[in-house]
């Protein structure tokens, strides 16, 4: 219990750190590239409904790499102009949430993806969501990201990729996988988003 409450008061340390950096306009570089994500959604769930082969494919291939890339560029270009913002960072695990959830249903219906990835993805979401504003609204402190979520963000955009593109055999590895992180990831923000309720004291 002691290790675990030192590694959460320092993920809050670390989130009160970095708080401290100057607020962003709304319409700074990086909150752009993370809008400009969501932006691209419609033309990408367009495309996941014409045939994977030809044209169509390559279209959807060269979009799912746009896509992908801002969601590593937002934050390195909010870093570079020095417009790290709280407002940024909360764009941004927004954009991938709305961005993974309409993608896996939208796979699901035309490409074949287990309807029960998007299903727990969504629910999942819905809570840390939630759980997210409880938390700005009680400790004032935007809830950090883990490792974890980022592994599981980045597995979850490899399957959704071999779905576009229809490459079967390393399919239903990558779904069990995908979901075996989705679990994971869950309870880990449960656990930190509880102990940063519980000692909320720290903050302030």
């Amino acid at each position: 219990m002691g290790a675990e409450n030192s590694f959460i008061q320092d993920l809050v340390r670390g989130v009160r750190q970095k708080l401290k950096v100057p607020r962003g306009r709304i319409f700074s570089a990086g909150n752009i590239v993370s809008m400009s994500r969501v932006a691209l959604l419609p033309a990408m769930l367009w495309l996941l409904k014409k045939p994977a082969e030809g044209t169509w494919l390559a279209l959807s291939v060269i979009l799912a790499a746009v896509i992908a890339a801002t969601d590593a560029l937002d934050g390195f270009v909010a870093r570079q102009l020095n417009q790290v913002s709280e407002l940024g960072r909360v764009f941004d695990p927004i954009a991938d949430k709305i961005c993974i959830g309409f993608v896996g249903v939208w796979l699901s219906m035309y490409r074949g993806l287990p309807i029960w990835i998007p299903a727990v993805i969504i629910a999942r979401d819905i809570v840390i969501v939630i759980g997210a504003f409880v938390i700005a609204r009680k400790a004032d402190v935007v809830m950090p990201s883990h490792q974890v979520g980022r592994v599981t963000t980045f597995v979850l955009t490899v399957t959704f990729f071999v779905y576009v593109i229809d490459w079967q055999w390393p399919q239903i590895v990558l779904v069990w996988t995908s979901g075996a992180l989705i679990a994971a990831s869950f309870a880990v923000y449960l656990r930190i988003g509880w102990h940063m309720l519980r000692q909320r004291t720290w903050i302030g």
